[in-house]
């Protein structure tokens, strides 16, 4: 797209995800805005075509040795876990919009087969708590892979809990490499030799992280 369109679809983007910013910057397309296509509308998951037993068979015989096997849905009990921080003590942090995110990577999750492990609004110590619990989940030896997901404010190398406060001598986050420790093969043996599918939407350093459009 190009021109007026691509501004216009833009801006019917932001008022969407974000009725707030999108009063905050005075923001109003054109009369002739186009508005967004019944397919446009769908939800993400929309997005996911289910592949045929004839095309798993020919990747298996092709590609066997380089792809892990999945599990026959019949027998599987696939889990993922999703940590939102929304809301925080500083109310300058508040993520604004973070629950749309939450729904749609929750749809999108269970469209693929997950059972979603679902927490809001947590400090790091819960956080922690919270994968080490699901590291633990006895349906992971039913299952053949596993997503985290965790989104909130970060840093580098670690992410903010809801208590998190600048220049406080005790830090509320969560370490990132915790996640790796806590799924490891020596503390979560029922997911050896299963793919581990880590997604962090945070920011990793102090930078504002926005910007006009």
């Amino acid at each position: 797209l190009e021109g007026s369109k691509a501004s216009d679809k833009m801006i019917a983007r932001v008022q969407e995800r974000d009725p707030g910013l999108y009063d905050k910057m005075g923001l109003a397309p054109t009369p002739s805005s186009p508005q967004l296509s019944q397919q446009e509308e769908q939800p993400v998951s929309s997005v996911l075509t289910p592949s045929t037993n004839d095309f798993k068979k020919d990747i298996l015989q092709r590609k066997g040795s380089e792809i892990y096997p999945p599990m026959d849905k019949s027998g599987r009990k696939r889990l993922a876990l999703l940590i939102n921080n929304v809301e925080f003590d500083d109310k300058n942090m508040l993520r604004r919009g973070a629950e749309k995110d939450e729904e749609d990577v929750e749809r999108l999750l269970r469209d693929l087969g997950y059972d979603v492990v679902k927490h809001r609004n947590l400090s790091g110590q819960e956080m922690d708590e919270a994968v080490k619990a699901f590291s633990k989940r006895e349906e992971h030896l039913l299952s053949d892979s596993v997503f985290v997901v965790m989104m909130s404010h970060g840093e580098l190398g670690a992410i903010m809990g809801v208590h998190y406060k600048k220049g406080d001598p005790n830090l509320d986050i969560f370490p990132i490499n915790n996640i790796f420790t806590h799924l490891n093969t020596e503390n979560c043996k029922a997911l050896i030799n299963k793919p581990k599918v880590i997604l962090i939407q945070a920011c990793r350093g102090g930078k504002d992280g926005s910007v006009w459009v």
